[in-house]
């Protein structure tokens, strides 16, 4: 239930997706672990060819809208075997939009300041595991301005993650995962037989003050890790029409939330505004806000602990004295 008390009516992740992206006039910025131009985000009419990611995304290029992608550069995935190992897609991704107004940037995980050994093992096994979308969005009353609005969260953009409540694992092979067969647990499983594979992950949409700082995050890594095509970015300034300062109240079954991350000074640039927030190691500038947001509320919860998470790997086994707990409750 909402916490109103009445039955809550989840939104649709992937319709409300689409609708903002039909409805972005200046800028879609995507940036995630896998980014798949061939999935299909309405998927209603069964009998009807759906729209893909890459139709929807070239049509807006065309209209001037400025679109920027920044997929996770896999090692494994090469010309012989674009699939990959992992099946991120970025070199699909990659060729599907080369030609076009969208720019693509598949992004390497790099290890600055370190030998060749550390560097290959970071680049082979470390991703970037965030995923997003920022764009444009009316406002309200004046339709001279428009703000800054996103979805973040747990789901790629990519094959096996449409899903539904039901999780359905036969039903829809030949419906709405007809073409988006996806099985990593059984690779042998087909889509003409079956099972697929469910998928629960958590997303959310973002507008307000949360929105710009998500802004600031995927400039300031396009600005670390793209720095040749830092003039794609659009400035985003009030000069430019743009309600930097819009906010409102939330809503019933709306919340304020405040962005978390863990990266470091290999993967973006901090602004200079923030440094005496920022950690500093052997030549490397941390944010481990997420770190820090774990045990500051775990230590003041005084009735209960909810923690949803897909990797929650602590390192408790290195915590051999009571001194060096950072969360000793």
């Amino acid at each position: 239930s909402s916490r109103t008390g009445t039955n809550y009516q989840p939104p649709n992740c992937w319709v409300d997706q689409l609708k903002a992206i039909n409805a972005a006039e200046k800028f879609i910025y995507i940036w995630g672990w896998a980014v798949w131009a061939d999935l299909e985000l309405l998927r209603d009419d069964d009998t009807k060819k759906w729209e893909t990611l890459g139709d929807i995304l070239k049509r807006k290029s065309k209209e001037g809208v400025r679109i920027l992608i920044m997929v996770w550069d896999e090692a494994m995935s090469t010309d012989v075997y674009p699939v990959g190992l992992m099946g991120t897609h970025d070199e699909q991704t990659f060729k599907y939009f080369q030609g076009t107004d969208v720019t693509v940037f598949k992004c390497p995980r790099k290890k600055h300041k370190t030998g060749m050994g550390d560097a290959f093992m970071a680049a082979t096994t470390y991703t970037h595991h965030q995923k997003g979308i920022l764009l444009d969005a009316a406002v309200d009353g004046d339709a001279s301005k428009r703000r800054v609005v996103g979805f973040m969260g747990g789901i790629d953009i990519t094959d096996g993650r449409y899903d539904t409540p039901e999780h359905s694992l036969f039903a829809t092979l030949k419906t709405k995962h007809k073409n988006d067969f996806y099985c990593g647990v059984t690779p042998s499983n087909t889509g003409d037989v079956g099972p697929r594979q469910p998928w629960h992950d958590i997303h959310c949409y973002y507008e307000g003050p949360v929105a710009l700082d998500l802004l600031a995050n995927f400039e300031n890594r396009w600005k670390t890790q793209n720095s040749d095509d830092y003039h794609k970015l659009l400035p985003i300034t009030d000069a430019r029409g743009f309600a930097l300062d819009w906010s409102k109240q939330p809503g019933p079954d709306e919340w304020n939330m405040q962005f978390f991350r863990s990266i470091n000074s290999d993967s973006v640039h901090f602004d200079t505004t923030i440094l005496d927030k920022i950690n500093v190691r052997k030549g490397r500038r941390y944010d481990d806000s997420i770190q820090k947001a774990y045990i500051h509320h775990i230590r003041r919860a005084k009735r209960y602990i909810y923690i949803e998470n897909q990797y929650f790997l602590g390192s408790c086994h290195a915590w051999l004295v009571h001194e060096t707990l950072k969360a000793p409750n």
